[in-house]
């Protein structure tokens, strides 16, 4: 499917205790899981609460006798350790048995769960494939949720109403939500250009406003030592070559489309493949140019992250694309760079900026048939679900306000630094990934990372984002659903082209074949791979999603 999880950064998560949850009406779930509402009476109880069976419909606690479920997820060891699950054991009822297993071991656990039909409560995390999801729900493995959500949840229903593109790309063809997702509603740029302002002013030169201009001062920064050392070490363009937030794709935007990692994008509606279009091509002949002459890094094929990353820290590079400078740069390097906007093209037109990957990850949370209270579970998350306002969502990132966080006198976010005493677990904090695999709703008004990156973050979310606003394509492919017979078509077809047109681009812009003589010969290679049936295939999952 085109949909990618992008690296989301190493938040932290903070549960918070605030406001008592109210509850909303409707009808409960009438499938999946031992809980059907259709079966049990709804009672109302002498402080004037309904309950249906052993679950509070609102308020708390959540249920009337201690519930207890398992919860399944990855690389999130030590939460029973954590002070704030502790208490919301206390005030909910509800009481989760973690099953943490490492990243090593989790697949072959997966597969032998799904294998003898022996489930956890709860699936959470980076678990569920988009295919598993459309496999599992429909045959009552997972518990269809829209019901339960409208009858207990608040938060989450409150989410879905205000964001009605979330509940869209979360239900499956069959009309149901089987999972709550992490929605991360952050900076609109997928990457972006810095130059190295210090070589430029060294030059006198401006900054390129053109691909031709580009190309002049990458000459510049290669041939007139900048740095000053007496070598030709600079190193004027890098990038990781198909990086996810770092890579080239943002060049191709300036010869008049954007690029992806699997060169699927959406223009006026329609499926296109960007290696079948001349403006692609245009685009591979202008890398081809930067490499002949030695502009760009030698190493772009071949080096990984971590090699990537020391070659800026020294620094080498003339110009970089990444997240948001800090990435390739590091802190201290970082201030000797300016940002760089999108480039104007041979065509003259303003130039396109790839737009992030949809934000919606959707398989963060699913409740299976094995769960005897489904609803009690997902009123147990919904305390846990931000709120959707920048003031919950720093405490549920940092804790209650005054102890992990408080606000300047001109009302902004401040950090407060808490130290742990050494050998104990953090009061309110679970420092690590953990918040990337757990479903919550993120804003950009409130800025929600520590306080060493509270500059960090405003750079991205607030100068980077207006500055390259009008440049970011406004069509991003959506977060669309395969079934599983679309998705075994498409994974034989799509893996051959995407193989064959990425070992031809490195080919072509490193020298060792020539675009030009080849590319009749390359569209046909693609025809008969299958990109015809390819196309036909997400152009009818884009055309479901969009009527829907």
């Amino acid at each position: 499917m085109k949909f990618k999880q992008a690296w989301l950064g190493n938040f932290v998560l903070i549960f918070t205790l605030g406001s008592i949850m109210t509850g909303c009406s409707g009808n409960s779930s009438k499938e999946g899981g031992n809980q059907s509402a259709n079966e049990q009476t709804e009672q109302t109880t002498d402080d004037g609460r309904e309950i249906v069976g052993n679950v509070y419909v609102s308020g708390l606690p959540v249920v009337k006798d201690k519930y207890e479920f398992t919860l399944f997820m990855p690389g999130a060891d030590g939460m029973d350790e954590i002070d704030s699950y502790n208490k919301l054991e206390e005030i909910t009822n509800v009481d989760v048995k973690w099953d943490v297993p490492s990243w090593a071991e989790v697949g072959e656990k997966k597969n032998l769960m799904f294998a003898s039909g022996d489930y956890p409560d709860v699936l959470a995390g980076w678990l569920l494939s988009d295919d598993e999801i459309m496999k599992y729900g429909p045959k009552g493995v997972l518990v269809p949720l829209e019901e339960l959500i409208e009858k207990y949840t608040v938060n989450i229903k409150k989410m879905l109403e205000e964001s009605p593109e979330v509940r869209k790309a979360i239900t499956t063809p069959d009309g149901h939500i089987y999972t709550i997702p992490l929605v991360q509603k952050q900076a609109n740029t997928k990457s972006v250009m810095h130059i190295n302002k210090q070589w430029l002013d060294k030059l006198g030169l401006q900054a390129p406003k053109t691909t031709d201009e580009l190309y002049t001062v990458l000459k510049a920064f290669k041939e007139k030592d900048p740095n000053g050392n007496g070598k030709q070490d600079e190193l004027p363009l890098s990038f990781m070559y198909n990086g996810t937030n770092n890579s080239q794709f943002g060049l191709f935007g300036s010869f008049g489309r954007v690029d992806s990692y699997d060169h699927l994008v959406v223009e006026n509606g329609k499926v296109l493949f960007t290696a079948a279009h001349n403006e692609w091509k245009d685009a591979v002949v202008y890398l081809n140019k930067l490499w002949k002459e030695g502009l760009i890094d030698q190493e772009v094929f071949t080096h990984d992250w971590a090699q990537w990353e020391a070659k800026g820290m020294t620094p080498l590079y003339g110009v970089t694309l990444d997240w948001d400078g800090y990435e390739s740069l590091g802190k201290e390097h970082f201030k000797e760079y300016e940002m760089l906007l999108p480039l104007v093209g041979p065509s003259g037109q303003q130039p396109i900026w790839p737009d992030p990957d949809p934000s919606i990850f959707r398989s963060q949370f699913a409740i299976t048939s094995a769960a005897k209270e489904p609803a009690a579970i997902l009123r147990w998350l919904d305390q846990m679900f931000p709120a959707v306002t920048a003031e919950g969502l720093n405490e549920t990132l940092y804790g209650p306000k005054g102890e992990g966080w408080t606000t300047s006198d001109d009302g902004k976010f401040k950090a407060l630094v808490v130290p742990t005493p050494e050998g104990e677990k953090p009061k309110w904090t679970k420092i690590g990934g953990f918040p990337n695999y757990w479903p919550m709703m993120e804003k950009t008004e409130g800025v929600y990372m520590g306080a060493d990156n509270v500059e960090r973050e405003n750079y991205k979310i607030i100068d980077l984002e207006k500055a390259y606003a009008p440049y970011v394509n406004k069509e991003p492919f959506p977060p669309i659903w395969l079934t599983p017979e679309q998705q075994s078509e498409v994974s034989s077809i799509k893996a051959d082209i995407l193989k064959a047109t990425d070992e031809n681009m490195a080919r072509w812009v490193t020298g060792e074949g020539d675009i030009n003589a080849e590319w009749d010969k390359f569209q046909k290679s693609l025809e008969k791979m299958g990109l015809a049936k390819l196309l036909e295939i997400y152009q009818a999952a884009v055309d479901s999603y969009n009527n829907q």
